[in-house]
């Protein structure tokens, strides 16, 4: 294939096309970003680190749910009585909200033996949504009364290391 080019009008062939695009490494994502926050430095073992967007009432719902805050010294707020607003907790502007408001996460911590337990409860859950799917049963109702979908089948893809530990 022959392009013109808008500069000279002389013609390019696909290999001098090649060359214009050489890239560096992976394409990575197209019309977003591929920001990840990682959490370094001396982790406890026992406790699985998580950063918590401020949004809503998450963080008070992720409270109740056992996480809690990690301060800048990386010790717990075991108490779970640390205020959002403490400019001593280690947070990270993420993005902002609908509003335009600056959008804030925090780093939080669970007791690891709580996440994996968290975990296995959401993996239950997804084989009881996947069953349904396979069985042509989405919705979860009776299935002799109604079978609208064909049977389908689900494939996992080998597990892989969390990007977001």
């Amino acid at each position: 294939m022959e392009v013109e080019t808008a500069d000279s009008g002389r013609q390019r062939t696909d290999a001098a096309l090649s060359d214009l695009w050489e890239r560096d490494g992976d394409r990575g994502s197209y019309g977003g970003f591929d920001l990840k926050l990682e959490v370094t430095g001396d982790l406890d073992p026992n406790l699985n680190y998580r950063w918590i967007v401020h949004e809503g009432n998450n963080l008070f719902q992720k409270k109740k749910r056992g996480y809690r805050h990690v301060y800048q010294d990386m010790s717990i707020d075991v108490s779970g009585n640390a205020k959002d607003d403490d400019s001593t907790l280690i947070s990270y502007h993420t993005g902002a909200h609908d509003t335009g408001a600056p959008q804030t996460s925090y780093l939080m911590a669970i007791k690891k033996e709580w996440y994996e337990t968290d975990q296995k409860y959401k993996e239950k859950e997804i084989r009881h949504t996947e069953q349904a799917i396979e069985g042509g049963n989405p919705g979860g109702e009776t299935p002799e009364l109604d079978k609208t979908y064909s049977e389908a089948s689900i494939e996992h893809a080998p597990l892989t290391e969390n990007p977001y530990r």
